[in-house]
């Protein structure tokens, strides 16, 4: 019906439309997803007569859109939902990502509070020193930090012990471009 909608404003504008939309083959029932812009030019008569445009097949971006969706559901559960502290830094060493454990320890309320800002706005100089001296190694040098003990003040402000693991996130040409890291008491 959508589609439909459209060519019949195309024929009465005269305007080109483009529109994404499902074809179901009626002998298998195969569905594919296509991307079409067309025109439509209508008769003497007003009604439309002539269908010009381009269609493209795009069932397999579609198929690819729907995995990296349920690949992106995955991860945020378990990002989430997992106890122990994660989070992302860019090369600014400021926070891209906090999951809800990292946010209390950081002593705030929400990711908003977190994401954006360095360990320095976030914890006392000490600490914020501390982490960062590990940040830039793995940044700047490219070395991972892989289980290392170490003291960390929880989101009750007593000191604990903690497994601290930081790793290299590469771009697509891999290159540096931040950090991954995770804690657990």
């Amino acid at each position: 019906e959508a589609l439909l909608s459209k060519i019949m404003n195309s024929a009465s504008s005269g305007r080109q439309f483009s529109s994404e939309f499902r074809v179901i083959s009626a002998a298998d029932k195969d569905v594919r997803w296509m991307w079409g812009t067309a025109e439509v030019q209508a008769g003497p008569d007003g009604r439309p007569a002539r269908l010009f445009g381009t269609m493209q097949d795009m069932t397999e971006r579609k198929r690819m859109e729907d995995e990296l969706q349920k690949e992106r559901i995955l991860l945020r559960t378990l990002v989430d939902n997992l106890p122990s502290s994660i989070y992302a830094k860019d090369k600014d060493y400021r926070k891209i990502l906090s999951n809800p454990t990292n946010v209390k320890h950081a002593r705030r309320k929400s990711a908003d509070e977190v994401i954006g800002r360095t360990d320095f706005e976030l914890y006392s100089p000490d600490i914020a020193g501390r982490f960062f001296e590990d940040d830039r190694r793995v940044i700047e040098l490219g070395e991972s930090i892989i289980d290392r003990e170490e003291f960390v003040v929880n989101e009750r402000g007593e000191k604990r012990w903690q497994l601290t693991s930081k790793i290299p996130m590469l771009g697509k040409g891999g290159e540096i471009v931040g950090l991954v890291g995770i804690g657990t008491e």
